[in-house]
């Protein structure tokens, strides 16, 4: 038998079902003339997977804006680049919430607009953020935007973005409003948007944004498609981005009796495919070709150990133990010197079960601003990025035959890797310079888009 719910939790229960349509409000048009003060702000900063949102901020700085970054935590791993400790200098910390300042923070905000506060308060308890949402976490959270207000407020922060859509851009976006400022937000990847979990609260953090940003037409198509009934806030592709002067390519030739150099980057989930590309090594090693494949990238948290497990033992069965390393998760500069000692990059991706999927991966970017022949599947928006035998080589997921098979052409002829990866970056020059894309950002912020 299952225990009595009590009437609190009943009434609680039946408030929130029913209290979707409480609003929140928005705030009073700027009037200031003066440049903007952007805050960004997000759960871990800087962090080592977090290199395209550290790219955003530092260009945004180089462009003139005046950004100033709050996060919860930091990540202390001494695998941080010398750019990413420099960030972390910079960066403003929520986390551990300091008791007088929130008392600052509350008397502050309460000054300024105290049905605001309230309104922000009643629409935190009233609304679905998370699968885990109670009463609790709503004070937790509710308590997590006032402190955020008042950082806001005592640096001048006169707009507020939130780089992802996930719970940070709930906070955020109570912030923003008990702060008396526009908030807007950037819808990305799986873990805020194609992820089953990552919908719950989707549509309410879209329709309160002042604009959204989304890194693909793909994005854009999902977006209206799965919050049809959101308002029309108007939503801008922009690509992610690099600076192509920091990857320099290395002139490396190759024959073809020599082993193709594999290199194969990302984080040991699912969704990454990597148990189709060993598969695919196993296959390319029948046909009598010697391959060398490394990946670089951890378990990233506890959930995905099993993963990792199943990934080694794998290996093992298919013989693969002198042909595939795996790498483990590594600084950019040790990244940057795998790729400039490799021949292919290559990115095997999968739908998982939880929906995760790879969107407009940084890494195949990166690999193709190295020039190197890249071998992906069609999902996500690779194909916005990857023009098949153009730039790179596209193949089906889920379907090792078809990896094995780009593989050994790649390695039967030399030639057509090196003008692939020639072509692959001149794409990157043309339409992944994230100094070029970064204008749109800053038309964005400053109101003249």
């Amino acid at each position: 038998m299952t225990a009595p719910v009590s009437l609190p939790l009943r009434l609680y229960r039946s408030a929130v079902a029913h209290g979707a349509r409480w609003p929140l409000g928005r705030p009073r048009a700027a009037q200031s003339r003066e440049p903007p003060r952007v805050g960004y702000y997000v759960w871990r900063f800087p962090s080592l997977t977090g290199t395209y949102v550290h790219r955003e901020v530092a260009a945004l700085r180089q462009a003139g804006v005046a950004v100033e970054v709050f996060a919860d935590i930091a990540e202390d791993d001494e695998r941080l680049d010398e750019e990413a400790r420099m960030l972390r200098a910079s960066t403003h910390y929520v986390l551990p919430t300091d008791a007088g300042r929130l008392r600052a923070s509350t008397r502050r905000v309460l000054r300024r607009d105290p049905r605001g506060a309230l309104n922000a308060f009643a629409y935190t308890v009233l609304h679905r953020y998370a699968a885990y949402k109670n009463p609790r976490e709503d004070v937790r959270v509710f308590r997590h935007a006032l402190y955020l207000a008042g950082c806001a407020l005592d640096h001048g922060i006169t707009h507020l973005h939130s780089p992802w859509a996930n719970l940070n851009a709930f906070i955020a976006l109570l912030a923003a409003r008990m702060a008396g400022i526009p908030f807007s937000l950037q819808v990305r990847a799986s873990a805020d948007l194609y992820r089953h979990a990552a919908q719950i609260g989707l549509v309410d953090k879209l329709d309160q944004a002042t604009f959204i940003v989304t890194n693909s037409a793909l994005n854009r198509a999902f977006i209206e498609r799965v919050a049809p009934e959101r308002k029309p806030v108007p939503i801008h592709v922009v690509y992610e981005g690099l600076d192509p002067s920091r990857f320099v390519p290395a002139a490396l030739p190759r024959s073809a009796c020599d082993p193709l150099r594999i290199l194969s980057v990302g984080r040991l989930f699912e969704h990454k495919g990597f148990a189709y590309l060993l598969r695919a090594l196993a296959h390319v090693r029948e046909r009598g070709r010697a391959v060398h494949c490394t990946i670089v990238g951890g378990a990233g948290n506890a959930g995905a150990a099993p993963q990792e497990r199943q990934l080694l033992n794998l290996r093992r069965e298919l013989g693969l133990a002198d042909d595939v390393r795996f790498a483990g998760a590594l600084p950019f500069d040790h990244v940057l010197r795998e790729y400039a000692q490799s021949d292919v990059f290559i990115l095997p991706g999968v739908v998982a079960a939880d929906g995760s999927r790879d969107v407009t991966p940084n890494v195949l970017i990166e690999a193709m601003a190295m020039k190197l022949a890249v071998v992906a599947t069609t999902i996500g928006a690779i194909p916005e990025i990857v023009e098949h035998r153009v730039n790179g080589i596209l193949v089906p997921p889920r379907n090792s035959q078809a990896l094995a098979q780009a593989l050994l052409e790649l390695a039967d002829h030399p030639s057509l890797a090196e003008t692939l990866g020639r072509n692959a970056r001149r794409c990157v020059e043309e339409r992944f310079d994230i100094r070029q894309n970064v204008q749109r950002y800053v038309e964005l912020f400053a109101g003249t888009a």
